[in-house]
């Protein structure tokens, strides 16, 4: 199985254990975020690139917007069209030209997805997100950083449901989620090493999104914001 192929099954099966994310409150906390940093409206276009299975999509279809799902695995599209069946949806992958034409979105939306690319490409993805987007257009981007460990995001969603509703429901809640739970570690563990080993995936330095928006001709580029249990920075720009 040559690179692309093992890419493409490792994502796949990545994204049939996906949606269990969608309980967990860090998670959710940060597709909100992303959603504060649009105001969106009915016939606005927004790209939502590496759009997985379709969470930030949902959302986006609820305001009226126009939402375009792009992303290099079959089954994260399959089942994002399952959610959002109104949406439109590109298979692609962004080591290669976005086949969407220029000056064309309102919004586009890069969530925990640069991380997987290696580093020598995400300027020119950047670059890419900047031509589809239209003057004044917004970028709201995310992704993990070095340090990832994503039993920070698990602990923090364990002490949020303690409050929510009380150690022994907290404690059958975690019981329901574990087999789903594990797998996710699993892939995370396999993201790690694929990291350490300089693969593909290579999660980002605090400063380095800052940085791909300013070379890749962005403007107002924001300072930083940790989220996702402090596992991954968002920064927001515009084009002008």
């Amino acid at each position: 199985m040559n690179e692309h192929k093992a890419d493409t099954a490792f994502w796949n099966e990545y994204f049939r254990s996906y949606d269990i994310l969608n309980i967990v409150h860090a998670y959710r906390d940060l597709l909100s975020s992303v959603m504060l940093e649009m105001n969106l409206q009915s016939g606005m276009k927004v790209l939502d690139a590496g759009a997985g299975t379709g969470n930030l999509a949902v959302l986006i279809a609820k305001t009226g917007a126009e939402v375009y799902g792009l992303d290099s695995s079959d089954v994260g599209l399959q089942i994002f069209k399952e959610k959002v069946p109104n949406g439109k949806t590109v298979i692609h992958d962004l080591k290669n030209e976005i086949p969407l034409q220029d000056i064309f979105f309102d919004y586009v939306c890069c969530v925990n997805t640069l991380f997987a690319l290696p580093k020598i490409q995400r300027e020119l993805v950047c670059k890419e997100l900047h031509r589809v987007l239209k003057p004044g257009g917004k970028i709201i981007m995310t992704n993990l950083l070095e340090g990832y460990k994503p039993i920070n995001i698990y602990s923090h969603h364990i002490a949020q449901e303690i409050k929510r509703i009380g150690v022994l429901r907290t404690i059958v809640h975690v019981v329901s989620i574990l087999k789903p739970t594990l797998k996710m570690f699993y892939y995370s563990r396999q993201m790690r090493k694929k990291d350490a080993s300089s693969g593909n995936v290579q999660f980002f330095k605090l400063s380095e999104q800052e940085n791909l928006l300013k070379n890749a001709g962005f403007s107002k580029i924001s300072t930083g914001k940790k989220l996702f249990a402090n596992q991954a920075i968002l920064n927001t720009a515009y084009k002008v």
